[in-house]
This record gives C-alpha cells, structure tokens and sequence, in this order.
C-alpha cells in the first residue's frame, strides 16, 4: 500500500512537472510567433513530453491557452483566496492585490500578453474572450466578493459592487500600463510603484467609505 501510494504521488509530481513546462513553453511561444502561428506540436517540441499528454493536460490549444491565463491571473488574485481573507482590512488586501496586480501589467510578459490580444483579437475573437473571461474577468469577480464582504460588515458603502471593482483595478493600471502598451519606457521606481498603489488605494477608499 504505501509503494502504491509512492508511486501514485511520483506520476503526480511528474505530471505536474510537464504541466509546467508545456505552460511555459506556450507562454513563450504564443508571445515570440503569435497565437495563431504557434502549434501544439511546436510547444511539444519545446517543452518535451508527447502530444498526447498536451491533449489529455488541455484537451485543446484555447484549453492550453485559458489554462496559461488562470495561472498568470492566480498570482495576482490568490490573494482573495487566502483563509481569512475577509477579516482582513480593506487597506491592507487592496494593497496587497494592487501591488501585484501593477507588477503584472508591467512587466514585460503581461505588456507583451496584452499586446498579443489586441493584434490577434480581431482575426480570432475567441482568444480575447478567452483571456477576459479568466484574466481581468476574473480577478474584478474576486476583487468584487472580497468587496462585497466588507460592505455586509460595515467597512465600507458600496451601491454598486461591480462597477467599483471595475474602478479600482482600472485605477492601479492607469495611464503607466497604457503608456508602456504603446512603447513608451516608463521607469518607475519600486517606490513609485508603491505610492502609486497606495495613492490609488487611499482614493478608492475615501470614495467608498462608510456612511455615518
């Protein structure tokens, strides 16, 4: 029994090792050849394995793709998943989200990622809708729960949960993600980075405060 489980658990290990790199290899090839042009074959021979295990991790090029997606937006939003994450002050998760949220979309992979949906989105509307629906999408749902957590406990008087998450992750984004977008160098030290975070937070905040 306990060889069984041993081995049960290597494969596990193995197969979440290939998950890994057949990801990764994806991310750097939809990024260098674009979506359309890249293959499931071309990420097999990049990232070793066979097809077959592509088909059965994914099921399919968009199931890779929306799978890369969930990862790269994991690590912004996992915030909101954290156990007792609603206890939490308003201040102190929003920071916490904005700062890796503004990481994200600055860095050279998010610009570069957005940049691929914007050129390619037109030809195949159905990455677009892919990267929305478990990206920002997705996030703005987890950023609204977690809202909506703190209006129920008096933290804070929000009518409209949706359009408020809508409006704090468009805020740290700003005109720094729209201006990287277009080319534009933006060098921004780790401590402008921060006042900005918290500048967008503390204005978030004064909008959305408690009525007395």
């Amino acid at each position: 029994m306990t060889h069984a489980i041993e081995n049960a658990a290597a494969r596990s290990t193995r197969r979440d090792i290939r998950r890994q790199a057949m990801m990764e290899a994806a991310a750097e090839l939809f990024l260098d050849k674009g979506y359309a042009a890249t293959s499931l074959a071309d990420v097999v021979r990049r990232s070793g394995g066979s097809l077959q295990t592509l088909y059965e991790l994914f099921g399919s090029k968009d199931g890779l793709f929306k799978a890369l997606i969930e990862s790269r937006c994991a690590q912004v939003t996992d915030v909101f998943d954290e156990e007792g994450i609603a206890d939490r002050l308003p201040e102190q998760a929003l920071m916490e989200f904005g700062r890796r949220l503004f990481e994200l979309v600055m860095s050279p992979e998010g610009l570069a990622a957005m940049r691929l949906i914007v050129a390619e989105g037109g030809q195949a509307p159905e990455i677009a809708e892919t990267f929305f629906a478990n990206g920002p999408d997705m996030g703005k749902a987890k950023v609204g729960r977690y809202l909506a957590h703190q209006v129920a406990r008096g933290r804070l008087a929000i009518d409209d949960i949706e359009t408020a998450a809508i409006q704090f992750c468009d805020m740290v984004k700003s005109h720094y993600c729209m201006k990287a977008l277009c080319g534009i160098p933006i060098a921004l030290s780790p401590e402008q980075a921060e006042a900005h975070v918290r500048g967008v937070v503390a204005m978030f905040l004064r909008a959305y405060a408690a009525r007395k």
